[in-house]
């Protein structure tokens, strides 16, 4: 297996309202698992959840809420890596 020339990642906000926004997630590169490309989905993953900002939740009074959507991103990577606790 080779390591990935390169990535090349651009998320964009189409547009938004109060409540709704379109997002385009374009994402690129070599993958070192051909045919699902599962490596670079999890990169894409990444570069979406560091934009994630929990002052927005804060600001918003959604500490709950932040707290399940966390629990939801543990739970959910748990079950893609097939890891039981």
């Amino acid at each position: 297996m080779g390591k990935p020339e390169y990535v090349k990642s651009n998320l964009v906000r189409l547009g938004n309202s109060e409540y709704m926004f379109e997002l385009k997630v374009d994402f690129e590169g070599e993958s070192q698992i051909p045919f699902s490309y599962d490596d670079l989905m999890v990169k894409a993953a990444i570069a979406l959840l560091n934009n994630v900002d929990y002052k927005n939740y804060s600001e918003a009074n959604l500490h709950e809420q932040a707290m399940e959507d966390y629990q939801n991103i543990i739970d959910t990577a748990k079950g893609a890596f097939m890891i039981e606790e």
